[in-house]
């Protein structure tokens, strides 16, 4: 898949190559997140509960992704989360809902 992306800001276009060989993986745990030196260092994983051994109390969280970018991108990540989690109706844990009617 390619696509032809103008950058506003620049005022010039981008080629995004798509070459599908980037594996999909889906993330159910924050495992790390750290920053320093204007980088954000992310470490998601997913809670595999086939791999916990027998009288193990708590299952395993196995890492299967790792993240690396500036903290200007990390800032459009988490715009971006925010309008989409809201477009659904998520209020994050200690937020009140908006009073819409006035």
């Amino acid at each position: 898949m390619v696509t032809e992306v103008e950058l506003a800001a620049a005022g010039k276009s981008v080629e995004i190559i798509d070459p599908n060989a980037v594996e999909t993986e889906f993330v159910d745990w924050l495992v790390s997140c750290k920053q320093f030196e204007g980088v954000v260092s992310l470490g998601l994983g997913t809670v595999d509960y086939a791999a916990q051994k027998p009288g193990q109390e708590n299952p395993h969280v196995v890492i299967t992704s790792k993240l690396r970018m500036s903290i200007p991108m990390a800032a459009r990540i988490h715009a971006v989360l925010g309008m989409m989690l809201a477009d659904v109706g998520f209020q994050p844990e200690g937020q009140q809902a908006r009073n819409t009617l006035n």
